[in-house]
């Protein structure tokens, strides 16, 4: 670093820096450097592919999932896209927590062509399967005109029915690992944690209530694109607060032993 910058930098200035200066401003930029390559990680497709074939065509299809997705959003306007926006939101706050928070820190992601957070997060994990599952869920129940108190469920049915699959073939190619002593999520259906599934049924149904509350609360019921600093605020709320209230869903599930009993019930009926 300290020969970069004094053969493209230092030598090239109409004035002299001082030694110290250098030495100050070289240890400022691999700071810089250590941050960019933590906050960012490139690995090559054709290691990628020759590793894991698989999981490089799911970032693809997730990729271009989640671009139709935006698509649609841009396309229709008004709040669809600030939905859109407000489950990327969503999308940051739950794969960042889940590495940052001990008790959270349940999966590990397969390193992808672009990973993020240390390579514990990639791409297609913050514009990905969140935006294709969540959005999808959210924009084909927000059509059946059900009231509040059932649309939020029905999301989170439909959220989870999309994804079982994708969480059953994931988990078996490796595309991410589960931790394995973990009494959280020991009950398990196809190597998939029936916890982890209750978990983002949960998150998506308070979802959908926290955008309605706070619509409700700062909006007017009709669009007005002129409001759109206020929409942002919707939609930052939703993506940041439904999660704890999923997470407060969820955690009274398990505490009173309920997802344990349908557990239970699965595995006498599958005998």
């Amino acid at each position: 670093m300290d020969y970069l910058l004094d053969r493209y930098l230092f030598d090239n200035l109409p004035f002299t820096v001082s030694p110290e200066t250098r030495k100050g401003i070289g240890q400022k930029a691999v700071t810089m450097v250590q941050w960019a390559d933590w906050f960012c990680k490139y690995k090559s497709p054709v290691e990628l592919i020759q590793n894991n074939p698989y999981f490089f065509a799911a970032e693809l299809v997730f990729g271009f999932l989640c671009m139709l997705t935006f698509a649609h959003a841009y396309r229709h306007g008004g709040r669809y896209l600030y939905t859109w926006i407000a489950v990327t939101v969503h999308a940051f706050v739950i794969e960042t927590l889940a590495i940052s928070v001990p008790e959270l820190n349940l999966y590990w992601h397969a390193q992808g062509m672009l990973s993020f957070f240390g390579m514990r997060v990639p791409l297609y994990a913050l514009f990905g399967f969140h935006q294709m599952f969540l959005y999808t869920s959210y924009v084909l129940v927000s059509r059946m005109r059900l009231p509040w108190w059932g649309e939020g469920p029905a999301v989170g049915l439909s959220s989870v029915m999309l994804q079982l699959p994708f969480r059953m073939l994931g988990t078996k190619l490796l595309w991410w690992t589960w931790h394995d002593t973990d009494p959280t999520i020991e009950d398990r259906m196809f190597w998939t944690p029936w916890s982890s599934l209750y978990f983002y049924a949960a998150c998506a149904c308070s979802f959908v209530w926290m955008l309605r509350l706070t619509r409700r609360l700062l909006l007017e019921k009709e669009y007005d694109w002129m409001k759109f600093p206020k929409e942002l605020t919707c939609s930052f709320l939703t993506g940041v607060l439904s999660y704890w209230l999923g997470t407060a869903q969820a955690g009274h599930c398990v505490c009173n032993g309920e997802l344990s009993h349908w557990c239970t019930v699965y595995k006498l009926s599958s005998h």
